[in-house]
């Protein structure tokens, strides 16, 4: 059968199908992602080697690891008043 393409979403009766075939696709050419449409429009999955998974995995613990020290600075900031007083 023929590669999916990258913006294609497949069905989940299709991908079931052609698993063996999406594996070899997914983890034979890096970066390669496969959507998959859940049955009734219950969103999508995705199908990505487990290179990929690592790597979003870090990017995410990364994400809420800045997020936690963005909120840490900012507990310890003196806090600005929304209507400083005027000087004269």
């Amino acid at each position: 059968m023929d590669p999916v393409e990258p913006r294609e979403r497949l069905s989940a009766s299709e991908a079931r199908a052609r698993l063996l075939e999406l594996y070899d696709q997914v983890t034979g050419t890096p970066g390669t992602t496969v959507r998959i449409a859940t049955p009734n429009g219950g969103g999508t999955a995705v199908l990505v080697d487990a290179v990929h998974y690592q790597v979003l995995l870090l990017k995410a613990e990364l994400a809420d690891k800045i997020a936690l020290m963005e909120n840490r600075e900012g507990s310890s900031r003196p806090r600005m008043e929304t209507n400083p007083p005027l000087r004269t």
